[in-house]
């Protein structure tokens, strides 16, 4: 059912734009591979992607076989979110894509959070990488440097 309504979004968004105010699509800040849209709630396709937003409890998700990332446009507006937010996002969503993530677990989650610092500091984001590590140690009670490496397949 999930893919189901991923494709259809996917779908929708191939078809329909309102304009710019809508969505925002360019490609992926690390990897030429991936597509990223912001989708804004006055998107024809926000209601549906913001109920997996919502359903998930994230900001973002990959379309692994689309090779498109979705980002929650209410997000991105909030006064909170910064350009180093934006890096996590897109660092963790290629980390879902090198490791060839297909569906969501708590471990893949975290395999995608170790690996985004890595993909992070490797771009230069200095700043974004502290924000990971900290969001690591938060999600899952252990710091990233003390933690199992993730091997890309």
């Amino acid at each position: 059912m999930l893919d189901g309504l991923l494709l259809s979004i996917y779908e929708q968004l191939l078809r329909e734009s309102d304009g710019p105010d809508d969505e925002q699509v360019f490609v992926h800040p690390f990897d030429p591979r991936l597509t990223v849209v912001i989708l804004y709630p006055t998107s024809p396709q926000y209601t549906a992607a913001s109920k997996l937003f919502r359903s998930h409890m994230t900001h973002a998700f990959l379309l692994f076989d689309k090779r498109l990332v979705a980002l929650d446009g209410a997000v991105v507006e909030q006064d909170w979110f910064t350009t180093d937010h934006f890096d996590v996002i897109m660092a963790h969503e290629l980390a879902h894509f090198l490791l060839k993530h297909r569906e969501r677990s708590r471990n893949n989650e975290r395999q995608a959070d170790w690996l985004g610092i890595k993909l992070l500091l490797g771009n230069d984001r200095r700043t974004a990488a502290d924000l990971l590590v900290k969001l690591y140690k938060k999600r899952y009670r252990r710091s990233w440097a003390e933690s199992k490496p993730v091997v890309v397949p």
